[in-house]
């Protein structure tokens, strides 16, 4: 069994140590969505709703479109990769066009926009 050095500030929580940025190793992830469907089986808080997620099995390429070619804009992605080491990555959209990473991600933790604003919708979709 490992042994973890706890200082004198430490509650022995470790969810709440990383909020409190005690274990530098670990920072908090706000996560934030609004489900339009909830019904009385789990499911995962994702926007628009649609059940439980999936995860990939692997790091993957990431793909953007927007259903407007105004959409010429640039996006940060922020996640993880296939180790769990924390990546990002900043596209320039194509407006109708796809755009495809560099970068590939297992886990995605936040998607902004850098600058301006999107006139239609923008997808992100993982493989590529």
């Amino acid at each position: 069994m490992a042994i973890q050095n706890l200082n004198g500030s430490s509650s022995r929580n470790v969810f709440l140590d990383a909020n409190r940025g005690i274990h530098t190793d670990c920072q908090a992830v706000h996560r934030f969505a609004f489900n339009t469907d909830v019904g009385t089986t789990y499911e995962t808080v994702w926007d628009n709703g649609g059940g439980e997620y999936t995860y990939p099995t692997s790091a993957l390429t990431l793909t953007a479109v927007s259903t407007s070619s105004l959409d010429t804009m640039q996006v940060s992605i922020v996640g993880l990769d296939a180790n769990y080491v924390q990546i990002s990555e900043i596209i320039t959209m194509a407006g109708l066009t796809p755009v495809t990473t560099t970068k590939q991600f297992f886990r995605i933790n936040d998607i902004q926009l850098v600058t301006g604003s999107n006139a239609g919708e923008i997808s992100l979709t993982n493989g590529g």
